[in-house]
């Protein structure tokens, strides 16, 4: 099971919403056994069904150590997720391929 999880009103209206800085949890199909996708370095931005199967893709920003950097200007990049190892890759190590992924996934 997949879950996007709020826990800071990160946009400051008062509220938990869809809008606040989420974070994507997996557990097995009993709940159980709860585990975070990403680490807090990584903000997932949007997620798509895989054509693996046993793999997530999603979009994500990659959170810069300097907390200056304003969030419009954080490198983006496509990541796997794999459901058997609960491992993490970098999908589009290549900017331009990265660029065409963009545009058919998210019209970007």
């Amino acid at each position: 099971i997949l879950y996007r999880i709020v826990f800071h009103d990160t946009n400051g209206d008062g509220r938990l919403t869809d809008r606040d800085e989420s974070a994507l949890y997996i557990s097995d199909l009993s709940g159980q056994n709860l585990h975070r996708v990403a680490p807090d370095s990584i903000v997932v931005r949007e997620l798509v069904k895989s054509f693996r199967r046993g793999k997530l893709v999603f979009r994500v920003q990659l959170r810069p150590q300097d907390s200056s950097i304003p969030q419009k200007d954080w490198p983006e990049q496509v990541y796997t997720y794999d459901l058997r190892t609960g491992s993490q890759t970098e999908l589009l190590p290549n900017e331009k391929v990265l660029d065409l992924a963009r545009k058919i996934l998210w019209g970007q």
